[in-house]
């Protein structure tokens, strides 16, 4: 498993544990010079994430040795969504000054198993046959997303939810599943927006319910020695069927203390007891804006 870098701080305030906003532009010049140095090469970003895609552009040299993943844009009327999709893609390859990249994920992993997804698919074929993309796939929620996918279509790339917290598509046997078709597995929520690394008695008052869960958790690593950081990434390096795991940051010093602790290559032991199973807090869709 390999690290990658998500960007969607860049283009937006996000994240139950930002209290800063949208990282600044200078910052994210530091941070991918600095992803460069501790060698980070996927960039995971989309046309939905605010300015990201421009700000990327700005700042990433033309022979950087980044793999960049965007994902579709618009949700245009029936009639449209072709050329909506393609005046989207043209504009992601321009606002990151990019002739062609290494994947392309519809946003929305619906819009390949209903009624459009014949079209999207052949749009995406074509996306590769002519070399601007290397990769197609789909960002996921749920295992009955996958399950659809893969009865529908052929993908290359997979974006999920998964994490020390968030162990359901391990469970279900979903990314066993996908290892056996050849699908590349980018996992992305590996701290749940933050969440799993904040104090737990500073939680906002929607996750009071679980409170209690994350202070034994934050104990149990304390008594083993190993920090929550720690802790999340050792949990994705033991999981061989993740190709990246997607880390978003604010600023350099997470980023390097996110590298520093990928290669503690900590072990936890019995990973399981630290999960929960209600998607009410595992899905960020259902958290309320103020949380």
């Amino acid at each position: 498993m390999k690290l990658g870098l998500g960007t969607v701080q860049f283009g937006l305030s996000y994240g139950v544990s930002n209290a800063v906003g949208k990282t600044s532009r200078d910052m994210v010049k530091d941070i991918l010079t600095l992803a460069v140095r501790r060698g980070i090469r996927v960039l995971d970003t989309a046309a939905g994430y605010g300015d990201s895609e421009e700000v990327l552009g700005n700042f990433i040299a033309a022979d950087a040795p980044f793999r960049i993943v965007t994902k579709t844009a618009g949700n245009a009327a029936p009639s449209d969504r072709r050329s909506a999709w393609e005046s989207g893609f043209a504009a992601s390859l321009k606002k990151l000054g990019r002739g062609q990249i290494y994947g392309l994920l519809a946003h929305h992993a619906d819009d390949l198993t209903g009624a459009d997804a014949g079209m999207m698919l052949d749009w995406l074929n074509t996306l590769k046959a002519e070399g601007l993309v290397q990769k197609i796939g789909a960002s996921v929620y749920t295992a009955a997303q996958i399950d659809a996918l893969l009865e529908h279509c052929s993908v290359d790339l997979i974006q999920l939810p998964l994490s020390l917290l968030d162990q359901r598509l391990i469970r279900s046997g979903h990314l066993d599943k996908l290892k056996r078709r050849g699908v590349e597995i980018h996992a992305r929520s590996i701290f749940l927006q933050g969440l799993f690394l904040m104090a737990p008695d500073r939680l906002p008052p929607f996750f009071a319910p679980i409170q209690e869960h994350l202070a034994v958790c934050r104990a149990s690593l304390g008594d083993m020695g190993v920090t929550p950081l720690e802790a999340a990434l050792g949990f994705m390096k033991d999981i061989a069927q993740v190709d990246v795991a997607l880390c978003g940051v604010n600023n350099i010093t997470q980023l390097d203390a996110i590298c520093s602790a990928y290669e503690q290559n900590r072990h936890i032991v019995e990973p399981e007891r630290f999960a929960l199973w209600d998607d009410t807090f595992l899905n960020p869709a259902n958290w309320p804006r103020t949380h």
